[in-house]
This record gives structure tokens, C-alpha cells and sequence, in this order.
């Protein structure tokens, strides 16, 4: 896994992540990723004790093999504001690229992840994967 933060200005911030799969298994993550959306409303975050809830999801941008993308309000640890989110996941072969997108002043109730970072960034990942290997 790769990992890495972009600024969009303002209190915006966009982190992205690369897992990378063996196999049917970046199909897989995504098949189960979008059954959980379809019932999934609130979850525990993985670290503070904080948590994710009003999950919906959101539109799709056309990018990549597949992609599903929703919608939260995130409280990363307890008693502070809850953050609008946006979590983009796109899988381009064997790799997963998520885009967790941030409003990190906590005064806003939408965000969304810039379109043409996950384009650049999915159009240089799809490069990557069809470069011959020496």
C-alpha cells in the first residue's frame, strides 16, 4: 500500500491510498465494498474512537475498471466536529485507488473530491499497468 496527502486548498485535504491485489481479489474488495453500501450507514473508525455516519451513496465519475463512491459525516475522535467526507475507490486491474476527501474546518456539510486528481491519478496508475515489463 502506498499512501499520500494533496491540498486543495483551503481547509480541503485529499489523502490517497494504492492497494494493490493479487488476482480477482481488487474485484472482490469492490464487490464487497458496494454490498456494504447498500446497508451500511454508520461505523467505528479504525483509530480514536471516533466514527463515520450518514452514509449515502455518491455519483460516480466514469474512471477507471470500476468505482463507487459515498458520502459521510466523520468525527475522527469523540467530542470534536464532525467532518464532511467524501471516499472515492477506484480499481484499475489489480489496484485499488481510494481518495478520502476532507473538509477539515468542519464548517461545510459537503465536499468532493477533485475530478481531475482522481483523472491524473488513475490515468497514471492505468500507464503504469500497461507499460511492458522489462
Amino acid at each position: 500500500m502506498v499512501y499520500g496527502t494533496v491540498r486543495t486548498g483551503g481547509h480541503v485535504a485529499v489523502e490517497v491510498f494504492l492497494t494493490a491485489y493479487s488476482g480477482q481479489e481488487a474485484a472482490r474488495a469492490m464487490d464487497d465494498l458496494r454490498a456494504a453500501l447498500r446497508t451500511c450507514r454508520a461505523f467505528p473508525t479504525l483509530r480514536g474512537g471516533g466514527k463515520w455516519s450518514d452514509v449515502r451513496a455518491a455519483g460516480q465519475l466514469g474512471e477507471g475498471d470500476e468505482e463507487l463512491a459515498f458520502q459521510a459525516a466523520m468525527v475522527p475522535i469523540p467530542d470534536t466536529p464532525a467532518l464532511a467526507t467524501e471516499v472515492r475507490v477506484v480499481r484499475v486491474g489489480t489496484t485499488l485507488v481510494t481518495f478520502a476527501t476532507n473538509d477539515m474546518s468542519g464548517t461545510t456539510s459537503q465536499v468532493r473530491t477533485p475530478r481531475d486528481l482522481v483523472h491524473r491519478q488513475v490515468a497514471a496508475l492505468q500507464k503504469v499497468q500497461a507499460a511492458p515489463v522489462p
